[in-house]
């Protein structure tokens, strides 16, 4: 996927519930099954948070943008979406069950218990910030105005920090964005 094909799947996905939820219900279920885990999405509740997150999209760019600009950056648009996606409960339970019981895990032990328990301590929340993360690093890994190559800098910390704020009711959306700003801004950047 080059860049332009990746913005013009954010832009669809905001008007296309069903290729969003495909998408991310599959790399939801890909990644707690990896550690032994079954979700069971409640799709009435994630399309509510998608429809959110495509209203939250339209106020921004009418209401929060510069209009000389070229919109809202993928940055803005996947902390919309993360916001939208960690304030349902559009993942309200997981199960013993997934690949990963099987032995098909191939990294080391101890991350694998670390993934479970966020897994399970986080459900949808942990599996909405790790979308984003995913797709957030493609893009940067992918970008060609770099300056220097993509770092990620999300510390085991940090990921615990942001754990306990999308879980806090104090999260929102201007919020959300800024974190995410801060974890992806690139050496040299002016800000345009």
């Amino acid at each position: 996927m080059d860049d332009e094909a990746y913005q013009s799947r954010l832009l669809n996905w905001q008007t296309d519930f069903d290729d969003f939820a495909q998408f991310f219900v599959r790399r939801s279920h890909a990644l707690a099954n990896s550690v032994g885990y079954e979700i069971a999405p409640d799709h009435e509740r994630l399309k509510t948070a998608h429809a959110a997150w495509a209203a939250a999209c339209r106020h921004w760019r009418a209401e929060r943008v510069d209009p000389k600009s070229d919109g809202l950056s993928h940055v803005k648009v996947l902390s919309l979406l993360l916001h939208h996606l960690v304030s349902s409960d559009w993942c309200p339970e997981v199960f013993e069950g997934g690949a990963g019981s099987t032995g098909r895990w191939k990294g080391k032990e101890h991350i694998k218990d670390k993934i479970r328990h966020c897994v399970a301590a986080g459900r949808g929340k942990y599996l909405a910030l790790q979308f984003v993360i995913q797709l957030i690093n493609w893009f940067e890994t992918h970008r060609i105005d770099r300056i220097e190559p993509f770092k990620f800098r999300l510390t085991p910390d940090l990921d615990h920090d942001l754990m306990v704020y999308f879980a806090s009711e104090k999260q929102d959306e201007l919020s959300t964005f800024l974190i995410l700003k801060a974890l992806y801004s690139r050496p040299g950047e002016t800000g345009n």
